[in-house]
């Protein structure tokens, strides 16, 4: 019986290859978009949980809440590592992680005595404890795991870099690669390559122990980056709150009470680190927050229930063209059940070949979206079981939800009812389902629509909202070695360049994800008061290299080292002084440097992205560490600019490699996250438009074919080609209106939420909404009248002859 059901339901396709082709068409590109978010969302849960004994290992981070705020690092002190061994004995595992200044330049020495060098551009590179190899899995293809970095000043190489490096060499092993032309490293084990999925993408696995000559780390409690780090892995049936609860007595010991009421360490689980946003990005590691992922979810669900509900209006339609041959096998003694089954098969039929053409068009479309989704996963149905087990889960779920309803309401007809003339009479429960379903796929259509339009609104603000500086122009890069001597040379012979007005040097750009933080002291009416800031760290030409705009008092002067700084707007207001000029002469005390007298007042200026407010920012003019270079470029030719930058940079630092970037590039990489967000959802918004216009037309053409004889019958009567097209047009533009007014609130309440991430955020006009509306009115009236204008130019005596 199944088998002629098959055959029956072939043949059926063949004599509606229109309805077919919609249906198949529709589900299809369901199926292309679910596959693509379900690998996405599997490959963003799949992080790190190849490391054996995943839920034991642990990274030790800490929240400060000073002055009313929560400030989560994941960084710290270079002791508290021995601190934690000495003091934690019950714990086996305790590395370190150092990745500051982990972007060096890398020297090889080729056999000829030709020197090769290389920029860890990726920041791959990091300074680790032998016990780090005891935390994290890594598989070893030369080298012995057992004694690996135990001797200073060794180093292990992932596959590719090792055949980079060494091209000429299978087995690396006492290599020798120079660090900065400072340092040597013997290669001393080679191990495979991370994969994707890791929040340590580590390629030059360093010992941290270098010698006496190049120590890392010093003994100050006080000073955290966030790039040295701590890991651990807790034994065996140990809790994490048996380790927090104690972490503050860890602090008092070692800090003191007063420290340990505002700093509060605990441990984050390794499996929560990907989707924990709080402490930002860390160099190379990729983070995405839950609710991004719910958010992919729910658009898999809606771009699958478009496709269903698609299947459902067309299903529903045909019910009026096959009533004749249900009446039939009624009449020839099939049951409601047989005639249920049969048309549930030829939905699942229907939602077989859909599948088999998505999966034929899964991994090229991943190809093509590697932008949009990412690297790290493809669609391979036969090699992966859990993927074969939700393709086939979701082809079971889309056959009910989408073939069960016109199955069994045609299995319902009465067969004297179906044969007889006029049979056809549209039930009108039948439409009130299918206009439910119209409205809702509008609803689902418009929720994309605006949020779609929200993202790149956001994206534009973000990247032309003023930040108190210009970013036009400027190019940044990484000063590799402190020698005062060099870098005057470099900056004087820049300067003597007609391309460039401004340079300048500090410890971090503008704009930066590495920023310095302090508190600091001031005086005020006879009080000592304390407050945060951050702190830039830069020369004379720090302002006008940003052409930043000085509110009051006056620059540095160049060489100045007389211990004086400039505050921001943010930092005065802080004090309580309502006018810059107030805030000029207030001493303050950093770092343990007293009595500096504030000389300038700088408008405020976006140190970080602007998902971050401005905030006190303290200008102080150091030679302490010069490690970026930015400089101001007066022509139109840029790589005109660069190629002389690159000159005088060889002439200057033969022995390393220029690494540039322009700044406003750098702004731009703040917002990678958002960019992708915005991304996805316009391809899958489009999508769903694409779906939905699919099903629309589909729709149309049956409604068309159902009221030939009313249009022709009207147009005999002498109504204009126009008005049929209104008369169509209209039903569904009530459909949008509707489907607007379900779509608006969810859409308001949902980018509400998202934007609450950014301290500078458009509002939600309702310009936004109404431009929404207008694309989706505008896509269903072209679409719909399309078809209702070919209808309507027909001969109506072709329509009306049999009457």
């Amino acid at each position: 019986m199944v088998a002629n059901y098959v055959k029956t339901s072939l043949r059926a396709f063949r004599r509606t290859k229109v309805h077919t082709a919609v249906n198949v068409l529709g589900l299809a590109l369901g199926f292309i978009c679910a596959i693509i978010i379900f690998q996405k969302l599997r490959f963003e849960h799949s992080f790190d949980t190849y490391h054996p004994d995943a839920d034991r290992i642990h990274r030790i981070v800490h929240v400060d809440t000073q002055f009313g705020e929560d400030e989560y690092q994941r960084g710290v002190p270079y002791p508290l590592v021995e601190a934690f061994r000495t003091d934690f004995p019950e714990v086996p595992h305790v590395a370190i992680v150092d990745r500051n200044f982990s972007s060096p330049v890398i020297s090889i020495e080729r056999p000829g005595g030709d020197i090769v060098r290389f920029r860890d551009e990726d920041h791959s590179m990091a300074y680790i404890d032998p016990s780090f190899l005891d935390i994290y899995h890594y598989e070893f293809l030369h080298g012995d795991p057992a004694t690996a970095l135990t001797e200073p000043r060794t180093v292990l190489l992932s596959e590719s870099r090792a055949r980079k490096y060494f091209p000429n060499t299978d087995v690396p092993i006492g290599k020798t690669l120079t660090i900065n032309n400072r340092m040597d490293l013997t290669v001393v084990g080679v191990v495979k390559d991370p994969p994707l999925n890791t929040a340590l993408p580590l390629h030059i696995l360093a010992s941290f122990n270098l010698g006496e000559e190049f120590q890392r780390g010093n003994d100050n409690w006080g000073s955290t980056s966030s790039g040295v780090q701590a890991h651990i892995k807790l034994p065996p049936g140990m809790r994490t709150a048996q380790i927090d609860q104690r972490l503050h007595g860890f602090l008092v010991k070692h800090r003191n009470e007063e420290v340990a009421q505002y700093k509060k360490f605990f441990l984050q689980p390794l499996p929560e680190r990907h989707f924990d946003t709080r402490f930002g990005t860390d160099w190379s590691e990729h983070h995405i927050s839950r609710e991004a992922v719910w958010a992919l979810a729910l658009i898999g669900l809606f771009l699958l229930l478009t496709a269903c509900i698609n299947f459902v209006n067309m299903n529903t339609v045909l019910v009026f063209k096959r009533a004749k041959e249900v009446g039939v096998r009624k009449v020839l003694g099939g049951t409601p059940g047989q005639i249920a089954g049969y048309f549930l098969i030829e939905a699942a039929l229907t939602t077989l070949i859909a599948l088999g053409v998505a999966l034929l068009l899964a991994n090229p479309v991943l190809s093509l979206a590697r932008r949009f989704v990412g690297e790290g996963f493809e669609a391979n149905v036969l090699g992966d079981p859990t993927l074969l087990g939700a393709v086939l889960m979701a082809a079971v779920v889309v056959t009910l939800l989408s073939g069960i309803y016109p199955a069994f309401l045609l299995a319902r007809l009465r067969p004297m009812r179906a044969l007889r003339s006029g049979s056809q009479r549209k039930p009108t429960s039948l439409l009130s389902l299918r206009r439910s379903l119209v409205v809702v796929q509008f609803a689902i259509s418009q929720v994309l629509i605006i949020c779609t339009v929200t993202a790149m609104w956001q994206m534009d603000y973000l990247y032309s909202a003023p930040l108190g500086y210009n970013t036009e122009a400027v190019v940044e890069f990484n000063i590799p070695v402190r020698d005062n001597t060099k870098r005057a040379t470099f900056k004087n012979q820049l300067l003597q360049e007609a391309a460039f007005t401004h340079v300048t040097f500090s410890n971090s750009a503008a704009s930066s994800g590495n920023t310095w933080g302090s508190n600091f002291y001031y005086t005020k009416s006879g009080e000592r008061h304390e407050n945060e800031t951050q702190i830039k760290l830069v020369d004379a030409d720090y302002i006008p290299t940003y052409e930043m705009n000085l509110l009051a008092g006056e620059n540095f002067l160049p060489g100045d080292s007389i211990n004086k700084v400039i505050v921001n707007e943010t930092a005065v207001r802080a004090m309580g002084f309502e006018h810059p000029e107030e805030a000029l002469g207030t001493l303050v005390e950093l770092w343990g440097y007293e009595d500096m007298p504030i000389v300038g007042v700088v408008q405020d200026f976006n140190t970080n992205s602007l998902h971050e407010p401005i905030e006190n920012t303290i200008l102080w003019p150091s030679e302490y560490a010069p490690w970026r270079g930015s400089a101001r470029l007066e022509t139109a030719d840029l790589q005109a600019a660069v190629a002389t930058l690159e000159q005088h940079w060889q002439a200057t630092y033969p022995e390393f490699v220029l690494d540039y970037n322009f700044l406003d590039d750098n702004i731009r990489a703040f917002y990678e996250e958002e960019q992708t967000t915005q991304r996805l959802i316009q391809a899958f918004a489009l999508i769903a438009i694409l779906i939905g216009c699919i099903g629309l037309f589909g729709l149309i053409a049956y409604l068309a074919e159902q009221r030939a004889k009313e249009v022709g019958i009207r147009k005999v009567l002498g109504a204009s080609v126009g008005s049929i097209v209104g008369l169509f047009s209209r039903e569904f533009a009530v459909y949008v209106i509707v489907g607007f007014a379900v779509s608006a609130p969810a859409a308001y309440f949902l980018m509400r939420q998202w934007l609450e991430g950014f301290a500078y955020r458009i509002d939600l006009s309702m310009g936004l909404f109404l431009l929404a509306f207008a694309v989706s009115l505008g896509i269903a009236l072209l679409t719909v009248g399309f078809k209702t204008y070919r209808a309507a130019i027909a001969n109506p005596i072709e329509a009306i002859k049999y009457e």
